[in-house]
């Protein structure tokens, strides 16, 4: 038989320039970028800080793991969680609402003398009749 090589390290991006990825590369350009926007702006009183809050954050989200995952990849899971609703609304299954449907009272409650007894010649004819809602 033949042997084939299997790709390894599928998962990862491949390097750019030096140690850095394409994307982080498009991170580091548009964040310093705006800063160096914002610096030029509203020059010191309020321009400096910006700027620095804004390459902090440019920083932390290029070069910062969590849970061995880039940052920046944990980023639309993270609004997510915050974001959509946490309750889960239960929804009743298609084939339990048609078998819902069927009147099994008429089983129940044909020819009973004593209705606290069960038969089993009616429990076999409920049976029957939940095993066609089923089909």
């Amino acid at each position: 038989m033949a042997d084939y090589q299997v790709p390894q390290f599928i998962e990862d991006e491949s390097r750019l320039i030096g140690p850095f990825t394409l994307t982080q590369i498009g991170i580091l350009v548009i964040g310093c970028g705006s800063a160096f926007i914002f610096y030029k702006l509203f020059k010191s009183f309020i321009g400096i800080p910006l700027a620095v809050i804004i390459l902090f954050l440019t920083g932390m989200l290029t070069f910062s793991q969590m849970n061995n995952m880039p940052l920046y990849k944990m980023i639309v899971p993270i609004l997510k969680h915050f974001i959509l609703p946490k309750s889960y609304q239960w929804s009743q299954p298609r084939f339990v609402k048609n078998l819902s449907q069927i009147n099994t009272q008429k089983v129940l409650d044909s020819d009973t003398p004593n209705k606290s007894t069960h038969n089993f010649k009616k429990i076999d004819d409920l049976t029957k009749i939940l095993d066609k809602g089923n089909e």
